[in-house]
């Protein structure tokens, strides 16, 4: 029987999501918080847990450093996900969300990270290359931390490929740009991001399907392109395909969905998916999310529902 290669999933800057619930939040004056949570929070770590949800083999790393690092890690024991990461002395960041529990409005303060030395890049890049061997796919996720360039994201994306390791990359901006040489095999971007990638607005379906082909071109296997309530693109060099999810109420805000969305297609793509039921799979993943109250959760049962719902054209 052949042995199932886990999912390594990359979040270089992890952080302590500490959430306070204030009715009636305003600026300039004193609250009482009705109730505080401190919560282990990435994408990285949101796409492992997904992972895991389904059934899948995970391993999440990154870099932890402090008091603050050593708290995400009790957190990820209590909730038996697997991990290996680096340390180092710095502090893991923290960042605050300020819930109006009053009209459900979000304020987020977020913290620019610790700062790593080239002590800590290096350490890091061996503990990933010691780790590659195990992995089948390898999700990169989230912000940088300060110090580390997107060549180093790149370089990491090349020495997977060079393992024979998939890699998925979700980013936007300058880090798409720098590491799309890199060849991930699959990108996710959303289309605000894929909009800053090329430099222009995409006005027009056919626009999109342009800039699609032109990444595919450049060695990206596997580009994903998500609209929100319109659904997702999905290009592979030879078909576009649309997938359109249910509507649905959301029992909570849209965080961690595209984390879903990405861990259903790593989940589909080391199981040896077609390409269209890989598409309604990770489809049907993103949307079972929507109804969990915790970022990155998904009940098995509900993927299955959503698949039967999901809309191809």
């Amino acid at each position: 029987m052949k042995k199932e290669k886990l999912i390594l999933t990359v979040t270089l800057n992890p952080a302590v999501d500490k959430f306070l619930y204030v009715n009636g939040f305003k600026v300039n004056t004193d609250h009482r918080a009705e109730c505080v949570s401190n919560t282990a929070g990435g994408k990285g770590l949101n796409v492992s847990r997904a992972v895991k949800a389904l059934g899948g083999k995970t391993l999440a790393t990154g870099i932890l450093g402090g008091t603050s690092g050593m708290f995400i890690k009790h957190k990820l024991d209590t909730e038996k996900l697997p991990h290996d990461f680096y340390f180092c002395t710095e502090e893991t960041r923290t960042n605050v969300t300020v819930v109006d529990t009053k009209n459900w409005k979000f304020t987020r303060v977020l913290e620019p990270g610790l700062k790593i030395d080239n002590t800590g890049i290096t350490g890091f890049r061996k503990k990933f290359v010691h780790l590659l061997p195990r992995a089948g796919c390898v999700v990169f996720t989230g912000k940088l931390l300060p110090g580390i360039t997107e060549k180093y994201y790149a370089g990491l994306i090349k020495l997977a490929n060079r393992y024979g390791v998939l890699t998925i990359l979700d980013a936007g901006g300058k880090t798409l740009r720098d590491c799309i040489s890199a060849k991930p095999y699959m990108i996710k971007p959303n289309l605000s991001e894929l909009e800053s990638f090329v430099g222009k607005t995409i006005r027009t379906p056919e626009h999109l399907r342009r800039v699609c082909e032109g990444i595919h071109r450049k060695g990206v296997k596997l580009v994903v392109v998500s609209m929100a309530e319109k659904g997702l693109l999905v290009y592979n060099g030879k078909k576009f395909i649309t997938a359109k999810p249910p509507v649905i109420k959301a029992q909570r805000t849209n965080v961690g969905l595209g984390d879903s969305l990405v861990a259903g297609f790593a989940y589909a793509l080391t199981h040896d998916m077609s390409f269209m039921i890989a598409v309604r799979f990770a489809t049907a993943v993103s949307a079972a999310s929507v109804i969990s109250s915790t970022p990155g959760l998904c009940n098995p049962r509900d993927v299955v529902k959503m698949y039967k719902k999901i809309v191809i054209v």
